[in-house]
């Protein structure tokens, strides 16, 4: 049972062993995953195969009456499923609990959990328990108010109407272990999900305590994020996954841990990537998201997150939420057909295992409309398999997001409303990357090495406001070995933590950009005439945007500032002479490699407004670097397209993913539009390819070093395996 210890102060306190486990949170400050240690965890089972096409239903209290267990899981199956979600534990249990720290679902008379695990098994299905030890019912805190998290004023912490649990308080810290030792005695699971799992900021005085006693300092009450006391998050939620790995694992070895939270609030990936066995994240889509935690629409999400995921958890298949529902805050509405599939087609293109989550079960949904074209999509893949797993980017140019950047840079941790931060511009590059038809990987900021980096000819850092001190020397070695760094808008000028930098971090950085200015109504006046030509004769490129200006001695620069014109009436938006401004692009050579830096957010303006010219200029920028895209194409910006490599022992195979993101102008991806064939040109030595989604072979023509085909209509996606 769980058990508790009454105090003085009439509050329940835990036992001896949540003391032990909070003296273990220890604040190690500006640890990078290169110096800490891996945790010293009990291996998997290699044999074992990773959930590829799972499935999690969202079960309301009511779905357990008169359900019909065995049908559920043949349905899953039938949909092509290899592994169910199902609820567990946490704050409502759906098994016959016997601790008191849960609640039984009062509408179950059997055990739903039993039965899941037993239907699943005799059909070849994987189970993973959904816990959520994030929320408790509101009446629980009169019995129990050491529970839950409470804010600078003492008012318990809501989402939606539940109390959010404390991290250091007795729930986490022991009854979550009971519940564990609980479930994995009982039921053969293979691994645990753990829903909304964050380290809320909690201003109790027990985390006062904890907090003081680890960093000096009571928990702050500011509106910018603290470095010390988010640092000491990340680290305590880290350590304390890695706990509940431990836990899993000395019950069943071969089970595995996933976590999830949807803006990853109080965590460090490069530390929660190593304390659990599968990376998960969301990437939901919505065509109204979260009223409490809105987040903007990004066509690109499910992409980004897999790939962040790659390089945070190397070899293992990143696990990608996404939502049936139409409007977050209306779940039993669900999202257009197209839509659905559009966004599996992209996370499975990339690699991942995308994760559909329906909220209550197939044969009981008031809305069944997507629900047969997901289930194709998901046979599909069944036999689409043996094309997407273990692929790699064929590419030498790597674009790096920054944690630190995103929480103690202007973003603040806020995933929307700014124009001017890391993540927009992080997104805008991606995203003209993709639509300059130029394959790349993303890379982790605050774990770059030589090793890495030398995979690479161009390294892109989009607004890197927080720069660590080992990512500068290791960049500005790997520039000086040959590499090309381009970087944008405010690279560099704070260091981890968001503190100003008085000098450069190391000379490549060389110098500090001035104080930004605005250039909204100015342009970047073009002087090379062959990026001219690459823009169509354009002499000009149209600039609203924050400008940080740079001088530097005997640079090769271009994209001088005209402006701005603060008086836009057409009789006075002309120049004299030839008065110029600072410039836009400024190349300089160190050693045997070079920097081209951007001083303006040519990213966060791509995100925001889409200006064609912006790829173009950051295509011809990588062209004189690496040669030409490898992949060349006349379907429109609208199609994405996926270049991946696939290594086996009779040769290379190389994987072309067109995903067709056609639809209505000004409008999300409702209906998907039919496109004519297109032709797709690779630079590879294959000779035959198979059109896989269509199932047939198609006719392609070799001209040198290239590979040409065509394909039929393109529908939501097709995927060409040429070999």
């Amino acid at each position: 049972m769980c058990r508790s210890l009454r105090c003085k102060s009439g509050f329940d306190r835990p036992g001896p062993s949540f003391r032990a486990s909070c003296s273990g949170m220890n604040f190690h400050p500006h640890v990078s995953p290169q110096l800490k240690g891996k945790s010293d965890l009990t291996s998997l089972n290699p044999a074992k195969p990773w959930p590829r096409r799972p499935w999690q239903p969202l079960m309301r209290l009511t779905d357990v009456v008169n359900l019909d267990v065995e049908a559920m899981v043949s349905d899953a199956a039938a949909h092509g499923v290899d592994c169910l979600i199902v609820s567990a534990g946490g704050f409502t249990a759906w098994y016959p609990t016997q601790l008191s720290c849960q609640r039984r679902n009062p509408y179950m008379t059997g055990d739903f959990l039993g039965e899941v695990v037993a239907a699943a098994k005799r059909h070849g299905l994987q189970v993973y328990g959904r816990m959520d030890i994030s929320k408790g019912y509101v009446e629980w805190y009169q019995q129990h108010p050491d529970w839950y998290a409470v804010d600078a004023d003492g008012t318990p912490i809501r989402y939606w109407e539940l109390h959010e649990t404390c991290f250091t308080g007795p729930y986490f810290q022991e009854y979550n272990l009971q519940i564990i030792d609980e479930l994995l005695t009982n039921y053969p699971l293979d691994g645990l999900f753990y829903n909304f799992y964050l380290l809320q900021s909690c201003h109790c005085e027990r985390c006062q305590e904890v907090v003081q006693t680890a960093i000096g300092q009571r928990v702050p009450t500011g509106s910018r994020l603290d470095p010390t006391y988010e640092r000491w998050r990340h680290q305590a939620l880290a350590d304390y996954t890695a706990r509940i790995r431990n836990r899993i694992h000395h019950h069943r070895p071969e089970a595995r841990l996933m976590v999830y939270h949807h803006l990853q609030k109080g965590w460090d990936p490069r530390l929660m990537a190593d304390a659990v066995d599968i990376w998960t994240a969301q990437a939901s889509s919505p065509l109204l998201r979260n009223p409490l935690d809105p987040q903007p629409a990004w066509l690109y999400w499910i992409g980004e997150e897999v790939q962040k995921g790659q390089v945070l958890k190397p070899g293992v298949p990143p696990m990608l939420w996404l939502s049936y529902s139409e409007m977050f805050a209306s779940r039993r509405v669900l999202q257009p057909a197209d839509r659905l599939v559009t966004h599996i087609a992209q996370g499975a293109a990339y690699g991942a295992s995308v994760c559909p989550s329906l909220n209550g079960v197939p044969g009981r949904q008031e809305d069944p409309r997507p629900l047969q074209a997901v289930a194709a999509k998901q046979h599909e893949l069944e036999r689409l398999a043996p094309f997407l797993e273990k692929t790699t980017v064929p590419t030498r140019v790597a674009l790096v997001y920054s944690p630190d950047s995103f929480w103690f840079g202007p973003d603040q941790g806020e995933p929307g409303g700014r124009k001017h931060g890391h993540l927009p511009e992080f997104r805008g590059l991606y995203a003209a990357l993709i639509d300059s038809r130029y394959p790349f990987d993303v890379l982790i900021g605050g774990t770059l090495n030589a090793p890495t980096l030398q995979r690479y000819a161009v390294v892109i850092l989009p607004a890197l406001h927080c720069l660590t001190d080992a990512d500068a020397l290791a960049l500005d070695r790997w520039v000086r070995d040959g590499g090309c760094l381009m970087a944008t808008a405010d690279t560099g000028v704070a260091n981890a933590d968001g503190h100003p930098r008085t000098r450069p971090a190391a000379p490549v950085f060389a110098p500090l950009p001035g104080e930004a200015q605005s250039a909204t109504g100015g342009y970047l006046r073009i002087a090379d005439p062959a990026l001219r030509a690459a823009l169509g004769g354009s002499s000009l490129i149209a600039l609203e945007s924050a400008f940080l200006p740079l001088s530097i001695q005997g640079a090769h620069t271009d994209l001088c500032l005209l402006g701005p014109f603060r008086n836009n009436a057409p009789e006075f938006t002309f120049w004299e002479g030839g008065t110029v401004g600072p410039p836009g692009l400024v190349h300089q050579h160190f050693g045997q490699g070079h920097s081209i830096r951007l001083p303006w957010y040519i990213g966060g303006l791509y995100n925001t407004a889409a200006i064609p010219e912006y790829p173009v200029l950051l295509g011809w920028l990588l062209e004189q670097v690496t040669g030409p895209s490898p992949i060349m194409t006349n379907a429109p910006p609208s199609v994405q397209v996926v270049l991946r490599e696939q290594h086996r022992p009779s040769g290379t195979r190389w994987l072309v993913h067109l995903i067709n993101n056609t639809a209505a102008a000004e409008r999300p991806l409702l209906s998907t539009v039919v496109l004519p064939p297109v032709t797709v040109r690779v630079r590879c030595p294959a000779r035959r390819v198979y059109l896989a989604v269509a199932d047939h072979e198609a006719r392609a023509t070799r001209d040198g070093e290239w590979i040409s085909v065509r394909t039929g209509s393109l529908f939501q996606h097709e995927l060409l395996v040429l070999e």
